[in-house]
This record gives C-alpha cells, structure tokens and sequence, in this order.
C-alpha cells in the first residue's frame, strides 16, 4: 500500500541533445586523433591539459558508442554508473556519489547543465540528446565541482552543449530510424545565416514513437480486457531554436528556447519481485529476490479491510470482515494464487500506466571583450517542467474478493437463523459484508454499492485538492471484484538562474576568474497510492461511525505541496604559472549561501469523517525553514615536462572540498521518532592524475587516482509509511585508466576501466526488510500492527508470555512461522503497538521491562556503497573499409561489464544486483563526402536482462522491491543525409 515520499519530478521529457546529424562514423584522416576542446575550468581548452578527470564526446563519439542518453554514458565512462528511480528521477552515479536520497528538498550528488545552466529537475530518464556541438557536446566531470559549475555537486557534473548557429553557411540534416519494436525515430536540424555573417538561426528537433518492450501478460489471460499488452512505449519530441548575433567581434549573444512534450506508457520500475512471506509478517523475505506475489496481508489495505482489524475496532465490525490475517482463513495467504511472470521483460496488470510531460528551457548567454585582457559572460536560464507518472501498484493482479462468505457473515445477514452455517447460494464473502453492510450504513451502501454486488471502486485522483472517495460520481474509477491498486506521481518545477563571470587574460604569469550565481527554485510534488481495499475501509469506518460519511482521505496521500530554494553565492579561481609551459597552480573557492523552505505532509485517514459528496480536501500541512552556508574550493598543481618517451604529457594532483545541502524530512504519520532534517554531506577529495600521448600522436594513455573521505553521506530509507533521510560516514578510493589508439587512420581501439572501494565507516542501522536484526530468540518480536501496517520489535523476557501486553495489543502470532533467512523468529500481529502511543507505553514500563522500537540496529561497518559497482570495464574497436569511388564502410563493436553491487547499504539477499555486461555493434556505408550514410545497428546483442538498480516500497506494501532494468535488445536502421 502507501509507499514512499513523493520528490522532486524533474521532467518525463526528451529535452537534450542526440545524435549529431552532421556526424557519421568516421576515423580520422591521418593516424592522429582530433583535439576535444571543453569548457571545464569554463574555458576552451584540449581536455589533455585540463587537470580534472574528464570524459568528452563530440559528435562522431556519440554516433561511433550508440550513446543516445544518459543511460548510454555509463557504457563509455569509467566508474560511472545509471539506473531508474521509483519516483522517476534517476541515479547517475560518479564513483559511488549519486542521489541516493529520495527528497523533494534535496539536491542531486551530480549536477546537471545545459548550455552550462544549472538545472535543479534534470531529466535524466527520458532525455534523448539530440544536435550537439561538434567538438564536446558532451562533457562529464569527475569528481567534485565546488567552484565554478554553477550549485555545488559533489560527485561530478554534466554539461550538455547544443550546437551553435553558424554565421556563414547554410546547412540542413535530416535522419530517419526505424528499428524492432515498431521503433520510429526523426531528427532534423536546419541552419540559416541572417545577416552577412553577423546573424543567424538554427532550428533542430527530435521525434520518436515505439511500442512498448514490457511485455503485459494480463490481455492474453483476461480475453476481451481493454488494458494494454505492451507497457513502457514511447511517444516524445522536443523542438529547439537557437539564435546567435555578433554585431562585432567582441560580442557573441546566444539565445535558446526548447519545448518538450512526452505522452506515453513510460513506467519507473519495469517488474516487483519477492520472496513471499508466508506469514504474512513481512510481506516479503530479506534473502532473496524471485517471481512471486507479496503476501497480501502484510499490506495495510488488507489489513484495514480484516476482520482482525475491523473486530478490534468494534466486535459488531467483524462480519465486514473481507480477509483473515490471523486465523486459519489466512492460509495459504493473501497472494498464494496469484500468477507472477517469471522474467524481468514481463507482468501481469490490469492497470495500463502512463506518462506525461512537459517543458519549456530557455537559455541566453552574453560573452563580451572589455578589453584587451577582461572578459565578461553572463548567462541566463530559464526552466518549467511538469510530469505525470501512473502504473499500478502491483505488477499482478491482486486476490479476488469473492471467496466464499464466512459463518460470522452469513449469521449477521441472516439474524443468525442459519444455525448450520450453510452457504447461501450465490453468497461470496464480500457480497455478504456488503449486503450486512447496508444494514449498517444504508446511505454508504447506497452510495457506493447498490447495484454493485461483488465488486469494490477505486478512487480517481482528480487533482492535488480533491483526495478520498467522497466524490460520488467523478470520484470514483473501475469496479472490479479483485484487490486493485495504483500509483500516482505528479509535479512541477519552476527555475531562473543566472550567472556572472569575469576572466582576465594578462602576458604575465597570474590570472582570474571570478564570479556570481543566483538560483531560485519553486517545486510541488504529489505521490498517491489508491486501493478499493483503502476505499472499502474508509466507506465501512465512515458509515460505522456516522451513516452517510466516510474517512477522508482514503487514498494515501504525500504531498509536497510547496519547496523553495533561494541560492546565491561568489566564487574565483586564480592562476599562477610559476615555470612557464611546465608548472601551474590553482587556487579556487566560492561561498554560497542557500535558503529552502518546505510545506508538506502525509495523509490517509487522518482528518475524520466527512460527508459524502464533499469533494475538497484542506490539509494540515507542516512549514519548515532552513539556511545553508558553506565554503568550498580546489587546490591544484600541473606539471607538463618535456619527456623523450611521450609526446605530451600533463601530471595534476588537486584537493578539493564538495558540500551538498541538507534538507527536510516529511513530517511522521505515526510513529514521530526520526529527524525532521538531513544534515548536508561533505567530501574532501585527493586526486592525482597524468594525461599522455605517445606514439607520434596515435595513443592517449590516461591514469587516474583518488581518495574520498565523505562525510554525512545522504541516504533514504522508509520509515512510517515514507522515504527518510539519514546521514552515514563512508572512505572511498579508487583507479581509473582511458585509453583511445589510432594505430593507423582505418584502424581505432578504444578502452577504459574504473576500480572502486567503497566502505562505510561504523554506523548502527535498523534495516527495514529484517527490523529484528539477527535476534532470532523469543525476547524479541516483531510486530505487525494493523492499524497503520508498520512494524516495530518488542525487546523484553518472553514477550509473547506476558499476559498484559498480548491482552492490550492483541499480540496474536501468524499462522504460518516467519522464517528469515532459515531461522524460525517470534513474530506476532498487533493492534496499536506500532503507534506512538503503544511505544511510549511500553518504553515507559507500564508493562514491565520492556522496551519497543522501530527495529533493532545493525552495524553497516565495511559494507559497500549503493549503486557503487568495484570495477566497471569497456572496450571498443572500429574499422573503415574504402569502397572506392569515396564510398566507405566502417563496422564497430562495444563491449561494456560492470561488476556486481548492492541495491541498499544493509547488504540483505535481495539488495545483491549481479554483474552484467552489454554488447553493442553497428555497421555504416558513407558516401562520397559524407553527403548521405545508412547505419544498422544493434545494442544488447545476446538480449541480455540486467537489472540495473532496485528500490525497496514500505513496510505497508509488504516489503516487495522494484526491480530497475536495462533495455532488452533493440536493432535498426538508420538513414541520414546532409545539405
């Protein structure tokens, strides 16, 4: 059920580059490889003098590696990798520092740029790139950006840079791609020059439609269902116009305006796996990850809808009783028969997801020559984005309702004259709760299932203001006679930034850079989860409690309705050249000074009884307020000798210091015992490196190494119902090599590799998918309360012994044993025990010695990093055959392998992702002077099903985990052509 905290959304759009159309394979025209200029230090510069460990891609780069989006970037970069998130923003990761806070009011490890604008919701799902700059459309800097790039980032940062009109000559470019999947891609860019080469105007944009590659399973088991039979297609395009005036040659203006729209079957986590619990406790078992459905009493909607639950609350309740959690009608469990697709390519829903997005971007960029030796650029960015994000809750269609109705019931419906307890034909439990039901609360029942026998709504979500069930028309979605579920994310994003620098270029040995940055941020996210079992509930509890009310709301509701971010900060660099041509050092700092504010809450049945037909909602909701200031900066020292047995050599070795900002937890649903903040983290990083060329120019030979020493380590895990923010102490260190051959001018290789350890330091934890620890004896239990669907462990002599805590909480054990990881544990259904109430009885002794708490802690000392693979490995080679008449044809093929890693830092059985490795080859016919090219291609050859990431839902959800995976395999071909 209710799972985690809605985020920051960031755009589902395609709103970067791609591809440049101007580029076709091609290897270089002497045995010499070209000069990649970036912009780094905010520069133009080689990137074989740039002391910081840096990874770009021209044009012909991204075409030659199938490098389509930020997926495709870890298969060409060391220590790096990519996968989805659960609330679709993604994690990209430099050297195991990423986003591994789940947070509306946080920022992301690695920061992300286009046009060199800071962007706070970057899309780093769903963007294609598309029309680069030629040189380095594509930069990734390592390690942490504290200085000049825009906010701080302590990972890493990427630079998108669009390609730039030309002033002097006309040129068009087209490019059609039609592949499996039904996959239909365009991409066209036109560039017009203005006015005699002081003006001009570029015009690019992208379209792309496929099927899905999700496989659905549900129509073919379900015939006549309208539901859909491929999930996660794709329907996107962005449009881009670019301007560029240089009235002289001391002004360039450059002007950019990008809309993007995304309408489609896009899902954030393709499949959910687990290890069914057949106790019913957890949900899910700790070991390990495998096909099979969630125990469904371990979720809160069927917990809600028991008769355990509804009995407790008041005994004339039972007979409304849909589920037994406790007694023998719990065997085998909630779930048992539920068909789940053994593959990671494949499920089983009745809901068919969607996605939708919008942005709009903006930049403007403003370079001006003061003088002779002062150089001025301001920068200006502008960005709103909006998405929308629906799947179902559980990729399997949940129990259907009608089971055969209980004695309790058919009793109460009957005034109890059926003695025998005979079942009454065409009598199913849920149409016996519902016909006792209308006895009850004759205007619910009127409301919401007269002529609806066997069957339960779902709500609609309508809007961030209208929440539960009371709408009795619009309100309402399918009636079906199964447990039936989804999700909802949605939000919108509004930024403006803008950036002032000055940089001198004197003769002598010192020069600057200085600079001032102001940000300002306005977010408001929603995460909803909907259930006819939460519905049923808040119906029966309403009418219950007043005929012709209900609980308001009855969906879960995790609204960050409103998240500000105020950022201002000064910042510079100095150069000195101490040896001219040989040693050079850096000194750089900046100071921000950044201001957020929060309002939000969570809710699902907390604001009483409401009538029905009441449509509006006004939530309570908690207003924090924060303030983070913070010194960063870099140290560095270059040396670039003359060496007889290289042709070129640059040595670096730099400190640099990297903060990320802290943010707001959401304010607790229940048991109120973890820190409304998260502390920012910290990372003093020690790098050294050497950037070679050997052999006449034909090897690049790159080495890097580095220490991290990362303090306050921002990391979610889910705590009453959503994603918390805690913060842990970790060492890391790691190599990195690049390697790029042209031994002749037909003939490439290409090859690099990360190495990195990972360790957090001390640190006690309580894991959420085992909250006992390795206690395994009867002086500690854990609790499923069923009042809220979290869990809590009882620590204390024979708990389950002592009369007066198993009579106040109803401490009633499972059925079935709860059986972790091949130990038998004491485990027990509660009622209120988990609450904040339940705890601070027991803490305060009114039962004993006895003590209650979220879990018992485990030290996480030496355990790795998440998403923080050793060793990431990938090699490429390409050759260009001549035709003749200028015709060539050039083959290439890609190999990437990343080692195994963890999904979570508790290192359970089922956090454990596999090593996996993808294949990638293409072969291209180019024209005599490049005039057309056709490429077919194919990416994942062997089709091989990698799961790339996880996430862990909540405790009231039943502990299942969803599963991140890479694309399947996918081939095609491609046409472009040049005028």
């Amino acid at each position: 059920m209710p799972a985690q905290r809605s985020v920051r959304t960031g755009r589902s759009l395609t709103i970067l580059g791609a591809l440049m159309l101007t580029s076709a394979l091609a290897a270089p025209a002497f045995a010499q490889m070209e000069v990649v200029v970036v912009t780094a230090q905010k520069k133009s510069e080689d990137v074989q003098q740039v002391p910081i460990a840096v990874s770009a891609f021209s044009g012909a780069d991204l075409a030659a590696h199938q490098i389509q989006g930020f997926a495709d970037l870890q298969f060409a970069i060391p220590s790096v990798s990519f996968t989805h998130g659960n609330f679709g923003p993604s994690n990209f990761t430099i050297r195991g520092i990423g986003s591994a806070a789940v947070s509306t009011s946080g920022d992301s490890g690695v920061s992300v740029n286009i046009n060199q604008v800071y962007l706070n919701a970057p899309p780093l799902t769903s963007a294609t790139y598309y029309d680069l700059d030629q040189s380095a459309g594509i930069q990734v800097l390592r390690g942490p950006q504290s200085t000049l790039w825009g906010r701080n980032a302590t990972g890493g940062a990427i630079d998108i840079e669009t390609a730039k009109p030309d002033l002097d000559n006309f040129g068009a470019n087209l490019e059609g791609t039609y592949g499996n999947y039904n996959d239909q891609e365009l991409r066209a860019s036109v560039n017009l020059p203005l006015a005699d080469g002081t003006a001009a105007l570029r015009l690019a944009g992208f379209w792309e439609n496929r099927d899905g590659t999700v496989k659905n399973v549900y129509p073919g088991l379900n015939p006549g269902s309208d539901v859909d039979g491929r999930v996660d297609g794709r329907n996107d395009y962005s449009f881009r116009g670019s301007f560029r005036w240089q009235p002289s040659t001391k002004t360039t203006v450059d002007i950019m305006l990008q809309t993007s729209h995304e309408d489609d079957s896009r899902v954030r986590g393709q499949v959910q796996e687990c290890d069914r619990d057949p106790s019913g406790i957890l949900g899910c078992l700790p070991d390990k990850l495998a096909f099979q459905a969630t125990n469904g009493n371990s979720t809160l909607g069927t917990e809600l809808a028991s008769t355990y639950f509804l009995g407790n609350t008041n005994p004339a309740l039972t007979p409304l009783g849909l589920f037994d959690i406790t007694g023998p009608g719990a065997l085998p469990g909630q779930g048992a028969g539920q068909y789940v697709p053994h593959s990671l390519r494949e499920v089983d829903t009745p809901f068919s997801p969607t996605s939708d997005g919008r942005d709009l971007f903006a930049d403007v960029h403003w370079k001006q020559n003061l003088s002779s030796w002062l150089t001025m650029d301001a920068t200006f960015g502008y960005d709103n984005n909006s998405g929308l994000s629906q799947e179902s809750y559980n990729n399997s269609p949940g129990d259907n309702l009608n089971t055969p109705a209980t004695c309790t019931q058919l009793f109460a419906i009957t005034g109890g004259a059926d003695t025998t307890c005979t079942q009454i034909p065409g009598v199913s439990r849920l149409v016996a709760a519902q016909e006792y039901f209308s006895f009850v609360a004759p205007t619910n029942y009127a409301a919401y299932y007269a002529g609806h026998l066997g069957t339960l709504p779902t709500t609609r979500i309508l809007g961030p203001t209208n929440t539960g069930i009371a709408n009795t028309v619009n309100g309402l979605g399918p009636y079906t006679s199964d447990v039936y579920g989804y999700d909802q994310i949605d939000g919108r994003d509004n930024e403006w930034s803008g950036e002032l620098r000055f940089a001198s270029d004197f003769n002598g040995p010192f020069n600057f850079n200085l600079g001032l940055y102001h940000n300002a941020d306005r977010n408001d996210a929603h995460y909803y989860v909907n259930a006819d079992t939460l519905d049923y509930a808040a119906t029966i509890l309403g009418g219950a409690t007043a005929n012709g009310y209900d609980l308001f709301p009855s969906q879960y509701d995790n609204d960050s309705d409103q998240y500000t971010l105020l950022s201002n900060s000064i910042f510079g660099e100095g150069y000195f050249e101490a040896i001219p041509d040989t040693l050079k050092f850096t000194l750089g700092a900046r100071y921000s000074d950044d201001r957020k504010t929060f309002d939000s809450g969570q809710f699902l049945i907390a604001s009483g009884a409401v009538p029905i037909g009441t449509q509006t909602f006004t939530p309570g909701f908690t207003y924090q307020e924060t303030t983070f200031r913070e010194w960063t900066g870099r140290a560095v020292v270059e040396w670039t000798p003359k060496l007889d047995f290289t042709d070129q050599s640059n040595f670096y070795a730099s400190y640099s210091r990297g903060v990320r900002d802290g943010g707001f937890n959401p304010p607790p649903a229940n048991l109120g015992d973890y820190p409304s903040t998260f502390a920012p983290e910290t990372l003093d990083a020690y790098e050294v490196g050497a950037k070679n060329t050997f052999l006449d120019g034909t090897l690049q030979a790159n080495l890097t190494g580095w220490y991290y020493n990362y303090q306050g380590f921002q990391i979610s895990e889910i705590v009453d119902r959503t994603s918390i923010n805690q913060n842990i102490n970790s060492k890391l260190w790691g190599v990195e090599g690049e390697m790029f051959w042209a031994p002749t001018d037909k003939l490439q290789f290409n090859a690099n590799f990360g190495f990195t350890h990972s360790e957090i330091e001390n640190d006690l934890d309580v894991d959420p998918r085992n909250p006992l620890g390795s206690a395994t004896g009867p002086n500690s239990v854990l609790v499923k309360d069923a009042t809220s669907g979290a869990l809590c462990v009882i620590n204390g002599a024979n708990v389950l012994s002592n009369p007066a805590l198993v009579a106040t909480f109803d401490l009633t054990p499972p059925p079935t044993p709860l059986v972790i990881n091949g130990h038998a544990v004491s485990s027990a259904f509660g009622f209120g025990a988990c609450s904040a109430a339940g705890e601070a009885a027991i803490n305060a002794g009114a039962f004993g010695a006895y003590s209650a708490s979220s879990g018992n802690p485990v030290n996480l000392k030496g355990n790795e990093m998440p998403n923080t693979p050793p060793w990431t490995v990938s090699v490429g080679v390409q050759y260009t055959f001549d035709l003749g008449g200028g015709y060539t044809i050039i083959p290439r093929a890609d190999y990437y392998w990343t080692d195994q890693q963890w999904g979570r830092i508790f290192e359970d059985g089922a956090d454990k992702i596999r090593a996996y490795d993808v294949a990638n080859a293409q072969i291209q016919l180019n024209s005599p002077d490049s005039f057309w090219y056709a490429r077919a291609w194919v990416k994942n050859i062997f089709d091989k099903d990698n799961q790339t990431g996880e996430y862990l839902t909540d405790a009231t959800s039943g502990l299942f985990t969803n599963a991140f995976v890479g694309e399947p395999r996918t081939y095609g071909l491609t046409v472009g052509v040049h005028f």
